[in-house]
This record gives structure tokens, C-alpha cells and sequence, in this order.
């Protein structure tokens, strides 16, 4: 389930970074550790842009839970960075990388 509380903080955040956007439209984004406190506010961050903004982000989340929530803006992959290399089907082009995977337990 996604929490209320950081879709506001990310509606909140959205005038704070307007000249970012136009850097991120349109872009492919990584993020390993989606599920985790960092993670999840950034893959809320990057839906809550194309929902508000439309700026047709994708996004590939990688955590070795399973996804807390889904939609069709990103995609989820369950996978223990510890032990499997990150592969990136085609036709991903990865622009950025957020690394938030760490070895808490």
C-alpha cells in the first residue's frame, strides 16, 4: 500500500525542484532498495511526477522484497543484490541511478 503521508511530502516537494524536471522528462530511472524508507520515497517521487506532471518517467525498482505497491509507470523486480547482478532487459536505457540497497535485515 502506498503511504498518504510521502505522496504528500513529494506534492510538497514538487515546486521545490521545478527546474529539475525538465531533466528528468521522458527519462529511465534505477533504484535498488525501492521497498526501503529512501527507495519508496523516491519511486512515490517519480509517480507522483508523471501523475501531476506528466513527464513519462520510467522507472525499474529493484529490492529483494516484494513490491509494496505497483502501477504501470515502473517496473519491480524481486532480487538479492548480495548475490545476483543487476540485468537490464531491452529496451532500457538506464539515464539514473539512486543505489538505496544496503544489507540491513
Amino acid at each position: 500500500m502506498k503511504s498518504k503521508i510521502i505522496e504528500q511530502d513529494c506534492i510538497e516537494l514538487i515546486p521545490k525542484i521545478e527546474n529539475l524536471l525538465p531533466l528528468m522528462e521522458g527519462k529511465t530511472f534505477l533504484i535498488t532498495g525501492s521497498n526501503g524508507l529512501i527507495g519508496n520515497y523516491f519511486v512515490t517521487l517519480l509517480d507522483t511526477l508523471n501523475r501531476e506532471r506528466q513527464l513519462n518517467i520510467m522507472t525499474h525498482c529493484i529490492s529483494k522484497h516484494e513490491p509494496i505497491w505497483t502501477n504501470e509507470t515502473f517496473k519491480f523486480e524481486t532480487k538479492d543484490l548480495t548475490f545476483d547482478k543487476i540485468q537490464i532487459p531491452s529496451p532500457y536505457i538506464v539515464d539514473y541511478i539512486i543505489h538505496c540497497a544496503c544489507f540491513a535485515r
